[in-house]
């Protein structure tokens, strides 16, 4: 099975790591975020990023929350949608939907591996507030959707 075959399915999030230019490695939603990422064999893919220890947010509905619970609803979550393709070992996600409007139409390139038949995503070096930073995202195959919660 190739590295395209082997992405498609379910996958949780396990940890995301950020490393900056000698700087110790930093954990942008916690040590303990959540996540979902869905590859289809017909060529779609969804990423859901969420933060450990989200603030609550008074309102049932978030169009009626305040204007702070809604960006900081905003700002501990993240989410994409898609297609994506597949050149030897980078995924190039073409996003459709975003949280983020500037990505709308962007191309989000990753490079990728398995390490023990978990799925590593790696992205950058990229510039964030003049530094070069390279994330990665470490995904375990969701079985079932039995697999619920955070992995420990």
């Amino acid at each position: 099975m190739d590295g395209a075959e082997r992405l498609i399915g379910s996958w949780r999030l396990v940890s995301w790591a950020a490393r900056a230019d000698g700087s110790d490695t930093s954990y942008p939603f916690g040590r303990h975020p959540d996540g979902s990422l869905i590859y289809t064999p017909g060529g779609w893919m969804s990423v859901q990023l969420s933060a450990e220890h989200r603030p609550a947010v008074a309102a049932r509905e978030l169009a009626e929350a305040s204007a702070g619970d809604r960006a900081r609803a905003a700002s501990t979550y993240f989410a994409y949608c898609g297609t994506y393709n597949v050149i030897r070992d980078v995924v190039i996600h073409e996003v459709v939907l975003c949280l983020h409007p500037a990505w709308i139409g962007t191309e989000q390139r990753r490079k990728f591996y398995f390490a023990n038949g978990d799925l590593v995503l790696r992205e950058g070096p990229v510039e964030v507030a003049h530094e070069s930073v390279v994330y990665e995202l470490h995904w375990r195959c969701a079985q079932s959707k039995d697999d619920v919660g955070r992995f420990s």
